[in-house]
């Protein structure tokens, strides 16, 4: 799959694969209310984050997956791979037209007066790995918005 993200606000996976008919929009979200900034996949967690000029951090997951592998650029976030857990079939998962089902809004969280330019997943600074922690920058701010022990981490 492959995750983009619009100034309108939306989000879209697409389907990747060999054949035409793979490579077709599998399902577009309305994320935030103004244009997305940023977007960044966990590197092995089947969750992603996006931020916007809406002022707002939001975590999604797909929650019928264990694992996930990504290749990150500047203009595209590919997903590679999906891992389904047990209670899942990989081939539900990716190639169903029914993706934004398997898509769950996790955490939202408002950052008043910041329009938000970065977000990325992050090590805890002290080495703990309970939960999921989240690094937020925001547009003419010379500090950082970090959000903690998200989730349970896995």
């Amino acid at each position: 799959m492959l995750l983009a993200s619009y100034a309108s606000g939306h989000l879209r996976i697409y389907g990747i694969g060999p054949n035409a008919e793979d490579r077709v929009l599998q399902a577009e979200i309305g994320a935030h209310a103004r244009c997305i900034t940023a977007l960044h996949v966990h590197p092995t967690l089947p969750i992603f984050a996006s931020v916007g000029e809406d002022c707002v951090v939001n975590v999604w997951s797909f929650p019928n997956a264990s694992t996930m592998n990504t290749t990150n650029t500047s203009e595209t976030t590919s997903v590679t791979s999906i891992t389904a857990s047990s209670s899942s079939s990989l081939s539900d998962e990716v190639s169903s037209n029914q993706v934004q089902n398997k898509i769950v809004l996790d955490m939202s969280s408002v950052v008043p007066h910041q329009i938000l330019t970065g977000v990325q997943f992050v090590a805890h600074p002290d080495g703990a790995s309970n939960g999921i922690h989240i690094v937020a920058a925001a547009f003419d701010w010379t500090s950082m918005r970090v959000f903690f022990g998200l989730g349970g981490g896995k």
